[in-house]
């Protein structure tokens, strides 16, 4: 090697821009893996490397400068060896930057569809949930078609039957008809009998106090019959303040408070229950408790060959859509408590205030 003193200096000065120059190459391909990572950091290392490029590019000119000057075969080797060595690193930086775009290609269009698929999951199982609900308040307002077509039509013709056969049999005893005034007071206990069991349908099929008297009324009604058909200790409790609730959620809640009931009764073995009812921070709340056999709520209970889990996951996909929530409290041996919250609609809440204030002054 030629040991001219320009030269060594030359490439002193090649090699710490040529690491420098790696090293850029490095940052830019980290930069490009990396997520969240603004735009401007990438072009700032790009003309940063760019510059550093100009730089060894100059260093080769005056190299080639002082090579024309010279005529040292070794120098000539030297410098092509360095030539050489600089466009095969320069080929394997590139060949190198190309797979890892192409990597960092893949692994982003991965990601992009799987994110498009999980938002494609989401919006499907909102759609679900709100036909969910959807179909339960169609399925109510069949219901209630139905109750009052059997109040409004067949209660009412049972009951005029059931004045004509009254009057049928007075006549009957001034004729002193014995034999018919039998048959007459068959038929009328037959009748009554009738309307009994249809006024207890109208009420199974579509409670007429929920529309006449509010979800309150409705549910502690619920609760005392309950109470009386199934032997249970049960109460309602409520804070007694007025909540004006828009029909469907009345609809829903009262179906959903209907099947907590209804699995207290099949699964929890309980000797006492209570279901409450009051407003905090702009929900409605409601809470059915038991004092049965509980259960882990950490351990799915249709996972335990119970159908009641499924229940509870019906209850709170159907609230879901309106904001509302489900939440279980219970332990095995420690009883149940399952709670219900719904936000209130803005105008309902001023309703709601404004009627406390009222009877507070």
């Amino acid at each position: 090697m030629n040991n001219d003193p320009e030269q060594l200096q030359l490439l002193a000065n090649l090699r710490p821009l040529i690491d420098k120059r790696l090293a850029l190459f490095d940052q830019a391909v980290v930069l490009r893996r990396a997520q969240g990572v603004e735009e401007a950091q990438y072009v700032e290392i790009t003309q940063e490397g760019s510059k550093v490029q100009e730089e060894i590019r100059r260093i080769f000119t005056k190299m080639e400068k002082l090579e024309k000057g010279q005529l040292d075969p070794a120098w000539a080797r030297q410098k092509e060896q360095v030539k050489y060595w600089l466009v095969g690193l320069a080929l394997g930086g590139f060949l190198t930057f190309s797979i890892l775009l192409l990597v960092l290609y893949l692994l982003n269009r991965e990601a992009l569809q799987r994110r498009q698929a999980e938002e494609q999951l989401g919006a499907y199982q909102a759609d679900l949930r709100s036909l969910a609900s959807q179909l339960t308040l169609a399925e109510e307002r069949e219901r209630r078609r139905l109750a009052v077509h059997l109040h409004d039509q067949i209660g009412q013709n049972l009951a005029l039957s059931h004045i004509k056969l009254e009057e049928l049999r007075a006549a009957l005893k001034e004729t002193r008809a014995a034999n018919l005034i039998g048959e007459v007071d068959y038929l009328a206990r037959l009748v009554k009998q009738t309307i009994q069991e249809t006024q207890s349908l109208t009420f199974k099929i579509s409670p007429p106090i929920l529309y006449e008297l509010g979800l309150e009324a409705a549910l502690e009604s619920l609760t005392d019959q309950i109470s009386h058909q199934h032997g249970l200790i049960a109460y309602f409790e409520s804070d007694r303040h007025p909540k004006p609730v828009d029909e469907n959620l009345k609809v829903l809640l009262f179906q959903a408070v209907q099947e907590l009931l209804v699995n207290v009764v099949k699964h929890a073995q309980a000797r006492s229950l209570k279901v409450s009812m009051w407003l905090e921070n702009g929900f409605l709340r409601l809470a059915v408790e038991d004092d049965g056999v509980g259960f882990d709520p950490r351990v799915p209970v249709y996972g335990q060959g119970k159908q009641g889990g499924f229940g509870l996951f019906s209850i709170k996909e159907r609230l879901r859509p309106l904001g509302g929530n489900l939440e279980v409290k219970s332990e095995p041996g420690g009883g149940t408590e399952v709670v219900l919250s719904v936000p209130l609609a803005p105008v309902q809440q001023e309703q709601s205030h404004e009627h406390q204030d009222s009877r507070s002054r």
